[in-house]
């Protein structure tokens, strides 16, 4: 894993698709912080580092950890007041019914819905939309570019549910490519083309504002060039 910043308090690191965040049901399989201390042993002498969000398997991209127990709880507050700002991109799957969004230098599409748990698919527990009992997912949507096949998409989320953008563009018959949970199921894509681009804070202890950006990985540059030729060929 690629370190982006590092202070005394916190890490921010590049997560790459296929990468557990946590521990999963195998003892033996690495995730985030178990990579993190295996990695830089000598950065986490008191604990850490504490996980407090979270990326599917497949989603590549930036996640922040606290490296103290002193940094631990006033980053928790900070997630928990919604005080982090995250920003994602995807390419979803462009459908006949699919709902129009407002280009990148327009205002955004903000799409508030409720989810609550569906049911286990293939071990992977579903979420799905529900009118009420659920949690609200609310999220910012914008058009990057029409691409060939694909469109690419920026996504904000503004609250921070289980699947929360996979669930909110597939109900706008947009679902990201490679995700067969949702719709997106594609022979062309291996994997989930879901991206954590940027995250951005004030910094608990120094006041400082933060910014943290991770480049798309090279899969999906792939694919976003092949789309962008294909246009031109057409």
């Amino acid at each position: 894993m690629e370190i982006l910043f590092e202070d005394e308090d916190l890490i921010a690191v590049t997560k790459p698709a296929g990468l557990p965040s946590h521990s999963t049901r195998d003892p033996g399989r690495p995730h985030v912080v178990l990579a993190l201390k295996k990695q830089f042993p000598e950065h986490f002498s008191d604990g850490g580092p504490y996980l407090h969000h979270r990326l599917d398997v497949d989603t590549s991209g930036v996640m922040i950890l606290a490296k103290s127990k002193r940094s631990n709880a006033p980053l928790t507050e900070l997630f928990r007041r919604h005080q982090i700002q995250k920003t994602y991109f995807c390419l979803s799957l462009r459908q006949v019914r699919s709902l129009p969004l407002p280009a990148a230098d327009s205002a955004p599409l903000i799409l508030t819905q409720f989810l609550a748990p569906l049911g286990k698919v293939a071990g992977k527990m579903q979420m799905s939309i529900v009118r009420s009992g659920g949690d609200k997912a609310v999220t910012e949507f914008r058009l990057m570019e029409s691409l060939a096949h694909f469109d690419f998409i920026e996504a904000r989320p503004l609250t921070g549910r289980t699947h929360q953008i996979r669930v909110q563009i597939a109900s706008l018959e947009r679902p990201i490519v490679g995700d067969n949970l949702y719709g997106g199921k594609s022979s062309s894509v291996p994997r989930l083309m879901l991206h954590a681009a940027r995250l951005e804070l004030i910094h608990p202890w120094t006041q400082k504002a933060l910014c943290f950006e991770a480049p798309l990985p090279s899969d999906f540059r792939k694919i976003l060039e092949r789309e962008r030729q294909q246009i031109g060929q057409s």
